[in-house]
């Protein structure tokens, strides 16, 4: 393991060195030789640092914190992270070189320039993150023609030197954690990510040029981690922008640097994994107290429901009583009324000679029924005394007896309505049918006198009449 680790950061080395031969082949051989060594015993140091921990640690940890008991990597789902945690902070310095297409004749060395990079980033998921951060110093180039940021001339070559800033923001890719799954104590891991911000050239000393242009980037960040909070960083990007960034008119400028430096992370650290099999059981706890919540409010509506059906079926129970006792009553008014004329037509006439008939139902009493709690006659009621005041002597006496049903309500009560029915008797009398108040007597008793057997027939007024004495 020790010698595959060794290999691939040997192998980063020698890729990034052959891009800038490549790229740089028309410049002096002394300097590219200078730069590739320099490249590569960084490379190899960092391989020698970082690989016996890599050794001694890698194979057993990843084994255990992201593998079943089959072996096979274990990748989610993963509990969502709060604001603050697994934020992090990076310092990096390093080297940075600027080129464009302006293939001028100069020193490769003079090109190079320290960069810098400080950056404040989060990881949201342990594949995926952004980060916001600031790269730069200076930057270094040459031209065929003297404009912009030239500082001195070489054989006719232009040598410009400028500062250099570029803020960005960067999507991460870890594509270790998307590939081998998530490991918190994993010694290396990969970082491809994409830039993109906005770049900033200015004069050195007396030169007051400036530009600015939107630029875009690739990079590859490698972590090292060293301790839980702590990782080394080795980061290789490059930077597209226009080439009007160092004063040229037209074409495309490249800006690519190589840093090594430190990374803090801040806040809880790491992501847990969320169990499959709790997760369901909350899944259907959650359902079930749902069903039961809906169940309980089912039950209170059908029980408020059926209070109502109860109260309503009372109420209907009371209103047939109530009306089987009016039915009744009225039954046996009528037969009484019905057995009247029989009684009048059955009686002697007397008629006397030149003097006035007197209707003999005159002397016949009469009864007018209420409904239990009025004090006011029913239609059929007020038919019924009609039919009696119509054939009666206006001249006789008319005697009105309140009566009440005792069997219900409070006596105090009972005694009102009597009171209040036979006035109301005695006003129908004056106002309809024009008698004297001074042929009503009103006789008085209690409410506890009772005048028939059932009690419905004792809410009524009875009206006797009689002869002046």
């Amino acid at each position: 393991m020790q010698l595959l680790l060794f290999c691939c950061f040997i192998k980063c080395g020698i890729l990034y060195n052959g891009m800038i031969y490549n790229y740089l082949s028309f410049y002096d051989m002394k300097t590219m030789r200078f730069l590739k060594g320099s490249m590569m015993a960084a490379i190899v140091a960092i391989a020698t640092i970082c690989t016996p921990a890599v050794a001694e640690n890698s194979a057993d940890l990843q084994q255990r914190t992201n593998r079943d008991a089959q072996g096979k990597i274990v990748r989610g789902p993963y509990q969502t992270n709060k604001f603050f945690d697994n934020f992090f902070i990076s310092v990096d310095g390093g080297i940075n070189f600027y080129s464009n297409f302006d293939k001028a004749p100069g020193s490769l060395g003079r090109q190079i320039q320290p960069s810098l990079d400080v950056n404040v980033g989060k990881w949201f998921s342990p594949s995926f993150g952004l980060r916001l951060g600031y790269s730069g110093l200076y930057g270094s180039n040459w031209s065929s023609t003297d404009a912009g940021f030239v500082t001195d001339e070489v054989d006719g070559s232009f040598r410009q030197r400028f500062g250099l800033a570029y803020v960005h923001g960067d999507v991460m890719w870890n594509i270790s954690n998307t590939i081998a799954g998530y490991n918190a104590k994993r010694v290396w891991n990969f970082v491809p990510f994409l830039s993109a911000g906005w770049a900033h050239s200015y004069g050195v000393g007396d030169n007051n040029a400036f530009g600015n242009e939107l630029a875009v980037g690739v990079g590859l960040l490698n972590e090292i981690r060293v301790a839980k909070r702590v990782n080394l960083t080795l980061e290789l990007k490059h930077m597209f922008v226009s080439d009007r960034l160092s004063m040229h008119r037209s074409g495309i400028g490249g800006w690519s640097s190589a840093t090594f430096g430190v990374s803090v992370d801040l806040g809880k650290v790491g992501f847990e994994r969320s169990s499959a099999s709790d997760s369901q059981l909350d899944k259907r706890i959650k359902e079930l107290e749902s069903a039961n919540n809906e169940l309980a409010s089912s039950n209170r509506t059908l029980e408020s429901n059926n209070k109502k059906l109860e109260d309503s079926n009372k109420a209907l129970t009371s209103d047939n009583a109530q009306l089987k006792t009016a039915n009744g009553a009225l039954e046996s008014a009528n037969k009484q009324l019905a057995s009247a004329p029989k009684e009048v037509n059955n009686a002697p006439k007397t008629i006397v000679k030149n003097e006035p008939i007197i209707k003999n139902v005159d002397l016949t009493p009469c009864a007018v029924f209420f409904e239990i709690g009025q004090v006011e006659l029913s239609n059929k009621e007020l038919t019924h005394l009609d039919y009696y005041m119509k054939n009666v002597n206006a001249d006789q006496v008319f005697t009105l007896i309140g009566v009440a049903d005792n069997q219900t309500g409070y006596p105090q009560r009972n005694q009102q309505l009597m009171v209040q029915r036979t006035e109301y008797v005695r006003n129908l009398l004056i106002t309809k049918y024009n008698i004297s108040s001074d042929h009503i007597v009103v006789k008085s008793v209690s409410s506890d006198d009772v005048m028939f057997s059932d009690p419905e027939l004792n809410r009524a007024v009875i009206i006797k009449g009689g002869s002046k004495n």
